[in-house]
């Protein structure tokens, strides 16, 4: 019943689209992002799908794990605006929900409303990154982790202290439905959460020496030396380091289509920030950014299919996109190299 009704739901939505909603103007048509939970003695993962009609209505499609059990619950609330704010007006699909249940997914749909409520009054303050407190009483707040470069609504964790390093609540993953095929709806209800730590490589990662030559790539020039070699990937081309495997690091210059500005400095925001939604095994708390004078540089890690982390580095300038990424492992033993290289790619 709620893939029927999501269906019927994004036949008159558009995916490109951003709702002018006052509260969740900020999360597109299809855009998902599921939140870790650790409140309570069972942890859970909420899942919320978000769905736009009109710009005063919204469905939230919930998909909440028990962690523990695995067990899943479904259901749906719709949000409505008016003058005095934003409301729940209807909560259904709670046939499949215990009634020692109830409580919890209510307590989901209330906490959704106080995140986007958090986000609205934040607007104002909220930049690259940042830490904004949510004052609830005299001896209680909570922080909020907020980054202009993080899709949905914006935050990566909460905490009940500041700097606190265990999150009362924390980003599992961001996504975007882009079609209605059953493989796609099942990316947001099938979701797979995997709490385990990553692979770790075995080898003792060392650099061989090598002769020093410059690249050219999309009109930039890239200082590297004989251990990168070029290859195609996603039919763009790019330079790879192949000391241990086939792809120890990466880096590829891509061009910006006709079609996308990236002039303003919100322009590339909105840009990495539909790049990062695109991506669901991010690290969403490793998401860090910062404008170096016109450009953005964005910095985060994500699994590949194997579980080894991956850290990337992303420069978005006026024209394209500098992309580079590397096995953690190797860049943090060889960090100095990498940067060095990245530092001085000129036009």
């Amino acid at each position: 019943m709620l893939k029927k009704i999501l269906i019927c739901l994004f036949f008159s939505c558009c995916f490109s689209i951003f709702a002018q909603q006052e509260f969740l103007g900020c999360i597109r048509n299809g855009e998902y992002a599921y939140f870790l939970d650790y409140r309570y003695e069972t942890p859970y993962a909420h899942g919320y799908l978000v769905a736009h009609p009109d710009e005063n209505t919204s469905y939230i499609f919930c998909n909440t794990v028990d962690l523990n059990t695995e067990k899943r619950w479904s259901f749906y609330f719709v949000t409505t605006l008016d003058e005095n704010g934003m409301y729940i007006n209807n909560l259904g699909g709670l046939k499949n929900v215990e009634e020692d249940k109830k409580d919890m997914v209510m307590q989901v749909a209330v906490d959704f409303l106080n995140y986007a409520a958090m986000r609205k009054n934040s607007s104002d303050l909220i930049t690259e990154n940042c830490i904004l407190e949510d004052p609830w009483s005299d001896n209680f707040s909570q922080w909020y982790y907020f980054s202009t470069a993080v899709p949905f609504l914006g935050f990566t964790r909460i905490t009940n202290k500041k700097d606190a390093e265990n999150s009362l609540i924390k980003a599992y993953c961001f996504g975007c439905l882009n079609s209605l095929e059953k493989e796609a709806i099942s990316a947001f209800y099938d979701k797979e959460i995997i709490l385990s730590k990553e692979t770790e490589h075995d080898f003792d990662y060392v650099l061989p020496k090598a002769k020093k030559k410059t690249v050219n790539l999309n009109g930039y020039k890239i200082p590297l030396d004989e251990n990168w070699k070029n290859n195609l990937f996603e039919e763009n081309e790019s330079y790879w380091l192949s000391v241990k495997t086939t792809r120890d690091a990466q880096i590829m210059i891509e061009r910006c289509p006709d079609d996308i500005s990236l002039l303003s400095n919100e322009d590339k925001l909105a840009f990495v920030r539909i790049v990062i939604s695109a991506q669901p095994e991010i690290i969403p708390v490793s998401i860090k950014a910062q404008f170096d004078k016109k450009d953005l540089v964005v910095e985060y890690y994500i699994y590949d299919e194997d579980r080894y982390l991956t850290y990337t580095k992303l420069r978005i300038k006026d024209d394209c996109l500098i992309n580079f990424s590397s096995f953690k492992d190797v860049y943090e033993k060889n960090s100095k190299y990498f940067e060095t290289i990245l530092k001085n790619i000129k036009k």
